[in-house]
């Protein structure tokens, strides 16, 4: 009996020690506050700390960009949560926000993308931001969720690429060697002198793949700049690749299990390919017209030529177009307001043969209006409230270009299209 009182006592006389020396830890070295650096985001088209935005949104930073190849889009948005990148190849991907997308076979729909509040969606809902290059990104937002009263049809969201800004000059070159041929080389600089700010990048990506026609090659070039003054500043965007990149295309579960480097034996037969030039350019007019009032004017134009092999048929085609997004907005303690427009016209030529005989020979011109405004309201420094609203309108005009198979030219005007929006967010701290 006195050996187990002896056991409890020293028992008890040790945890006494131990919260004894806990507690005067804490009266030596007392709980201490860490803040991070303030995350500022502009996606819902006003400038909003991150934790105060009124909706559902991921934010990467340069630096968080790099921590990845450099290469593979995908690695960079799985970095979010709630966003998911198929990707067979390089130039076969598909994006997938909250299971939006997810029915689409063979690239993204239903999800708007901008570079630098360019749009680069084409007319036919068709986004492939995957196509620039990661080294030329320095900030990248994703809005998760319907955001129509900004960026007009879009269910899955909106995905907002921002080039990398710098207040020094600078020059970096980048060389990778990889598995199965794998080679890419980057170089980037940038000027910067009282007003002016000039940032450029120049990038070659190649590789074999791992699977048999599989050979990609891709070169891009993108550039960007502020010219600042008192009242204003005149900025640019200008995108321009050139791809060209085989297509193995898919197989069944038992050549899979028996050789996966294979391709399509039909895809192999033809050599299947694609190919295609890009080019996108824009420039943007910000006026501070007051000490609350701003605008921003940005008139964009976009052009592509394409070709791709296959086996039932080989399809040519090519748009052109621009368009004209201007924002209007209003700031002050409590309050944030905005109203804008955005006007798009593409003209789509596509032609498909079989065995060098013309099938099928179409031209197309499209417009698409979209008119959007949104309200803030902040109460206090926890709520932020916000209504707002878009009307958007789709029309086109087919002209049949191949007498073939009959007239098929038309015209379609759909109706107008409101999409109303509320948001609410409470942020426990203001911090």
């Amino acid at each position: 009996m006195m050996n187990k009182l002896q056991t409890v006592l020293l028992i008890t006389g040790c945890l006494l020690a131990v919260n004894a020396v806990s507690q005067e830890t804490t009266v030596d070295e007392p709980d201490s506050a860490i803040y991070l650096n303030e995350v500022v985001v502009n996606a819902y088209q006003v400038n909003t700390r991150l934790h105060q935005v009124p909706g559902s949104i991921s934010l990467l930073s340069g630096d968080e960009i790099l921590m990845g190849d450099g290469n593979n889009f995908s690695q960079t948005l799985h970095a979010m949560p709630g966003i998911y990148m198929h990707s067979g190849t390089y130039a076969t991907s598909r994006i997938v926000i909250r299971g939006v997308g997810s029915r689409t076979p063979y690239n993204t729909n239903r999800i708007k993308s901008y570079l630098n509040d360019i749009p680069i969606t084409s007319s036919d809902g068709i986004s492939t931001p995957e196509d620039i290059d990661l080294t030329g990104i320095g900030r990248m937002e994703v809005i998760k969720g319907p955001a129509s009263a900004l960026y007009g049809s879009g269910l899955g969201g909106s995905l907002n690429l921002f080039t990398p800004e710098s207040n020094r000059n600078s020059l970096n070159a980048l060389l990778q060697q990889g598995s199965f041929h794998t080679m890419k080389a980057a170089a980037a600089g940038n000027y910067q002198k009282k007003n002016l700010r000039l940032w450029g990048s120049l990038s070659h990506l190649q590789s074999d793949g791992f699977r048999e026609n599989n050979r990609y090659r891709r070169t891009s070039m993108l550039s960007s700049g502020t010219w600042q003054q008192p009242g204003f500043s005149l900025d640019y965007t200008l995108l321009l690749m050139d791809l060209n990149a085989l297509i193995p295309s898919s197989i069944g579960k038992t050549l899979y299990d028996t050789n996966p480097k294979a391709a399509a034996t039909n895809w192999k037969a033809v050599e299947g390919y694609k190919k295609y030039q890009r080019a996108i350019a824009g420039v943007t007019l910000a006026n501070r017209l007051s000490e609350q009032w701003n605008n921003r004017l940005t008139l964009f134009g976009r052009w592509a030529d394409s070709y791709e092999r296959r086996p039932f048929n080989n399809l040519d085609d090519g748009n052109s177009g621009g368009g004209i997004r201007n924002k209007l907005s209003f700031h002050a303690s409590q309050w944030d307001a905005l109203l804008g427009i955005e006007w798009m016209n593409d003209t789509y030529r596509w032609q498909m043969d079989l065995d060098h005989a013309l099938i099928n020979k179409n031209r197309e011109t499209r417009n698409h209006f979209n008119l959007f405004g949104m309200a803030y309201w902040r109460p206090s420094p926890r709520w932020n409230l916000s209504l707002g609203g878009a009307v958007n309108r789709v029309n086109y005009k087919l002209t049949d270009q191949f007498s073939g198979n009959g007239n098929q030219s038309g015209q379609r005007d759909f109706p107008a299209i409101f999409s109303p929006r509320l948001g609410v967010n409470y942020a426990p701290s203001h911090r």
